[in-house]
């Protein structure tokens, strides 16, 4: 799964994380999002209007 985003740019990963989880067909575990490339980073956040902004 590819995602392309501009500089700066937050996208949210959790309904793709979940289709990926379904689509695996397993019910118990833990699933791992990973990104390669030095500049990019993950980080998991509660969505409130306006968290963008303070990023």
């Amino acid at each position: 799964m590819w995602i392309w985003a501009g500089f700066g740019d937050a996208v949210d990963l959790t309904g793709q994380a979940q289709n990926a989880v379904r689509a695996s067909g397993l019910s118990a575990g833990l699933a791992t999002v990973f990104i390669s490339g030095s500049t990019a980073g993950i980080t998991a956040i509660e969505y409130e209007s306006g968290v963008i902004a303070d990023l």
